[in-house]
């Protein structure tokens, strides 16, 4: 690409030129375009293409966090994901989320998605239970504690969201 829009080769008739960037062209970085006289309409003289950030995980591929209540592995992290953590949980019965039990987030949002089994969620005011293919949202502030039941038939899969990704969480006293 270069570097000075003089230095490119601007076909015969050209009246003007036009810098894109992203905006009809969100795969391109910078679009250079020509707008030619005589209705010759307008075209692209030069791009440059994004190195665009997608990624395909697999959770098993991907080592569990050690010292923690249930299994845990970070997706986010994986893949160098900075405005966002995303989790995905293994709970057995009896096993739950948080290291820190019941708990709260000064300004963290937390959602769990409950892929497989049910999530058991712990509040000051009730017990919530969480089946497959529903969420679970506490905004910032709310105590809450994330299990598998010890009575339950069967572990859980659930994933884990946390916005912004910051360790703020604090023990729930009470």
């Amino acid at each position: 690409m270069p570097d000075d829009i003089a230095d490119l080769p601007i076909p015969a008739g050209a009246v003007e030129t036009q810098v894109l960037r992203g905006c009809r062209f969100p795969e391109m970085r910078e679009v250079i375009l020509a707008r030619c006289s005589g209705g010759g309409g307008v075209y692209p003289v030069a791009h440059e293409f994004l190195a665009m950030g997608y990624h395909v995980v697999d959770p098993a591929d991907l080592e569990p966090e050690p010292d923690r209540p249930s299994e845990m592995r970070y997706v986010s992290e994986a893949v160098g994901m900075e405005n966002l953590g995303m989790r995905m949980y293994h709970v057995e019965p009896g096993e739950e989320i948080p290291v820190s039990g019941l708990h709260y987030h000064d300004e963290q949002e937390e959602s769990f998605f409950v892929v497989d089994g049910e999530l058991s969620v712990e509040t000051p005011e009730r017990v919530y239970r969480v089946p497959s293919g529903q969420f679970f949202v506490a905004e910032p502030g709310s105590p809450h504690r994330a299990y598998n039941d010890a009575d339950s038939p069967g572990s859980a899969r659930v994933i884990g969201i946390g916005a912004p990704p910051v360790d703020d969480s604090n023990n729930y006293e009470g």
